[in-house]
């Protein structure tokens, strides 16, 4: 028997909104999407493990939980598929999704039984072919929020109602696969310090349902409780010869580099190391599929605006530092209707509502960030994942200046995100400074090492890192308070050049930095800044000739370069990322 396919092309091909649903600005709530994801084979060996890419991150999709808690995981017996994707190879390692990689995805699923597998879970399809409406139910429950749960008790039908509700969520089933190639590892100073870095591209496809393949399922594949065993044989086995469509939505693709996962620390064990590249890989595709894909973003009405309040909480993924921007729908010219940003806001307190709505959920609190007025009446709030990163360059003026580069990531957000925290406090960061000065000292004497009677010019580099803490006094402008610890270096003497230090001499002293900074939005993303610093001596001198270990000398940096302590200004822009 031929496949069956359940929908017209034509269909297919006049509707505009087949591919994006119903238009993002009449969009009002987050649906439940349900999420299959598929891992795609690598054929190419992986130098550093015995056998291919694609064994050595099948344990990870074994293991790992892939499916966040804002979608309904559709997990099928197929986990992984081979398909050899030609420009996977080590020698072509371009960026860019090729359309050919899509339709060779396709062309294997409608070849599979995939999407059949998929329709089998919806409808908890059992062995001898009968199906039931269980499943959908139970998501169309879970799916629903105050409002629907109270228009709802207001019909007749009440919860029954709800769970019918969890037919249209067939409509944004997606099946994400995914192949991870160019896995590298690369050494550290000692063996065992490496770390690796690879790429990842994703293949987003979805389930065709519409009110055609609908009426289709229930005319010739529901089993009925009144069918004689012929008509339930036939109607089982035109099920299993079914080819439920799917369509594809997007290619996504990202990268993980060397330095960011050093960042993680070297003492790992190589399993340990190869699931940390894998996880950000995949956490990687994920923000890029909720930034692109429109029903991928959580969307959901104000309930308040004074604090500013939404009915969404852990059910939709969300976590402390979160960012969403606030919509108001306008009427264009046209009569169409338009979203129209109206301010940007982030999550202060987040509730736990992974449960069935009883008509009652306390809302999650957010804080304001950029923007005008929020208005809870008629605006409404939707997802717009950043990075976490904020990017600073300053000038710095007083006892140290010279040009300065802060690099900033939010350790609420990643704390809230990672360890499922749902009040914590907003806006903490861990940051690192670098800057340089070139500056001229006379009379510098470090006793038994160096001494320059004359005026010298020396470059000084500096680095510190702690913690500060953004707060939000008005709409589009804040504070952030610092404190942080820190080392100065500078070099006496270069290679060769003096007969007692053949391999080179440098000195090194450290400091807490307090001080804190301002900053106003130009836009909601770009700020200009100013602030001040203090830098604190603390410690003692630390001489390094060449390779040798740093000998640590009874005399103060400050003692020997004077005035490199005190107060700083400085001023600049930031970036948010």
């Amino acid at each position: 028997m031929k496949k069956l396919l359940l929908i017209l092309g034509a269909m297919v091909i006049s509707c505009p909104a087949f591919l994006s649903g119903q238009t993002d600005a009449s969009r009002k709530k987050y649906e439940r999407v349900s999420l299959t994801v598929i891992h795609i084979n690598d054929p190419a060996p992986d130098p550093n493990y015995n056998g291919t890419t694609s064994q050595s991150v099948q344990a990870f999709f074994n293991q790992a939980k892939l499916v966040g808690p804002k979608y309904n995981d559709h997990t099928i017996s197929t986990r992984d598929i081979s398909i050899d994707l030609e420009n996977f190879t080590a020698e072509n390692r371009t960026m860019i999704g090729n359309p050919k990689e899509a339709g060779q995805i396709l062309s294997f699923i409608n070849q599979s039984d995939i999407s059949r597998q998929i329709m089998t879970k919806w409808f908890d399809r059992k062995p001898d072919g009968t199906l039931s409406m269980d499943l959908i139910g139970q998501r169309g429950l879970y799916n629903a929020n105050d409002n629907d749960y109270i228009t709802a008790n207001a019909s007749q039908r009440q919860s029954a109602g709800l769970r019918d509700q969890g037919e249209k969520l067939l409509k944004i089933s997606y099946i994400l696969f995914v192949n991870y190639s160019d896995i590298q590892y690369k050494e550290g100073k000692t063996a065992g310090t490496g770390t690796y870095s690879g790429m990842a591209r994703g293949y987003l496809y979805r389930l065709v349902w519409n009110d055609s393949i609908s009426a289709s399922l229930y005319e010739n594949l529901w089993i009925n409780e009144g069918d004689n065993e012929s008509v339930r044989s036939a109607k089982k086995q035109k099920f299993d010869n079914t080819l439920f469509p799917v369509v594809h939505v997007r290619n996504v693709n990202t990268a993980v580099a060397q330095p960011l996962l050093t960042l993680t620390g070297d003492n790992k064990s190589d399993a340990e190391k190869r699931t940390a590249l894998y996880n950000s890989l995949y956490e990687n595709l994920m923000i890029e599929l909720d930034n692109r894909v429109p029903e991928f973003q959580v969307r959901q009405t104000l309930i308040s605006s004074k604090p500013i309040g939404a009915t969404i909480g852990t059910k939709e993924g969300l976590y402390v530092d979160q960012r969403f921007f606030v919509f108001e729908n306008v009427q264009k010219k046209n009569n169409e209707l338009a979203k129209k940003r109206r301010a940007v806001i982030r999550a202060k307190r987040v509730i736990d509502n992974e449960k069935v709505t009883e008509g009652n959920t306390p809302p999650s609190t957010f804080y304001q960030v950029a923007g005008g007025k929020v208005d809870h009446f008629g605006m409404f709030m939707e997802q717009k994942n950043d990075k976490g990163i904020a990017v600073t360059g300053t000038v710095l003026s007083g006892e140290i200046a010279g040009p300065n580069l802060t690099l900033a990531y939010n350790l609420s957000r990643s704390l809230s995100k990672t360890m499922k925290i749902k009040t914590i406090p907003t806006g903490v960061n861990l940051f690192l400074d670098l800057g340089f000065e070139s500056a001229r000292y006379v009379n510098v004497s470090i006793p038994g090492y160096y001494l320059n009677e004359n005026i010298g010019s020396y470059l000084f580099l500096r680095g510190s890192a702690g913690v500060s803490k953004d707060f939000y006094l008005l709409k589009n402008f804040h504070i952030s308070p610092r404190i942080g610890y820190g080392v100065e270096y500078t070099n006496l003497y270069s290679k060769g050049e003096d007969p007692n230090f053949p391999e080179g001499l440098s000195a090194m002293g450290d400091h807490l930095l307090t001080g804190g900074s301002a900053g106003m939005n130009l836009l909601h993303n770009f700020q200009i800044v100013g602030g001040f610093n203090y830098y604190v001596p603390v410690g003692n001198l630390w001489m390094t000739a060449g390779a040798a270990e740093p000998a640590i000398l009874g005399m103060r940096w400050s003692s020997v370069f004077s005035n490199r302590s005190g107060l700083s200004i400085f001023g600049g822009i930031k970036i948010l990322l």
